[in-house]
């Protein structure tokens, strides 16, 4: 993927120089694909290694709700598992409304949500050279704060 990303102005250039042909357009991408060395569907690799795992997954979770046996058997730790207790660590009832556990919900949101925005460089400076690094480096910080 970083690959991907380092070749992401050699990409532009070749879309603007084969605009209308896409025909061209792609004989010169996968030309600078073999040239710099990279396959573009190594991204598909990592899925390929999850997808047995979750056909799985999905396997025993749609046998169990069929065979009780086997929902005893994946549930053994629970001893009754109509009954669903909501006091959490015996402080709070989750059955009830809660300001206090709604507003520390909300806060830890918004600490999240701002952790994780990236910034960009300005656009003045978007089209200069050396931008993409900028962009790289402001994407590498999720901690920093506006």
């Amino acid at each position: 993927q970083a690959a991907m990303q380092a070749l992401q102005p050699k990409i532009e250039a070749v879309k603007e120089k084969f605009k209308g042909d896409k025909e061209g357009q792609a004989k010169a991408m996968m030309e600078l694909y073999k040239e710099e060395k990279v396959n573009p569907l190594s991204s598909c690799l990592p899925l390929l290694v999850q997808l047995p795992i979750l056909l799985a997954l999905y396997n025993v979770l749609r046998r169990s709700v069929t065979d009780p046996e086997m929902l005893q058997s994946l549930y053994s730790f629970v001893t009754i598992p109509e009954v669903v207790h909501t006091v959490f660590l015996g402080i709070v009832d989750l059955a009830g409304k809660s300001i206090p556990l709604a507003v520390l919900a909300g806060i830890i949101q918004y600490v999240q949500v701002r952790m994780i925005q990236v910034k960009t460089p300005p656009a003045s400076v978007a089209k200069k050279e050396g931008a993409r690094d900028e962009a790289m480096m402001a994407s590498m910080d999720p901690l920093t704060f506006e």
